[in-house]
């Protein structure tokens, strides 16, 4: 999963070099899963995003997700979208 998530990172920092990257996180799901995440912010035509982009690993599967808000809204929108990450429950 770390080659994953860094190799995710790595093309992410390619495509724009300017995005700002934040702590990088490995948290545990309710079912007990791992899942890793990258934190980071983006930057549109008119504002800049917060995104969260996570891999779960079921199996030999690697699944992968994300969340995004308006950066001026992280704080608002940041502990609901790992509450909800957490709460996955892959069968």
């Amino acid at each position: 999963m770390s080659y994953a998530i860094n190799m995710l990172k790595t093309m992410i920092k390619n495509m724009n070099p300017a995005y700002i990257f934040f702590e990088d996180k490995t948290i545990e799901s309710a079912a007990g899963n791992s899942i890793s995440l990258i934190q980071f912010k983006s930057y549109g035509i008119d504002e800049a995003a917060y995104n969260i982009i996570y891999l779960v690993s079921i199996d030999k599967y690697i699944i992968q997700g994300a969340f995004n808000c308006k950066y001026n809204d992280m704080d608002e929108w940041k502990r609901a979208a790992l509450e909800i990450i957490k709460s996955i429950k892959l069968e």
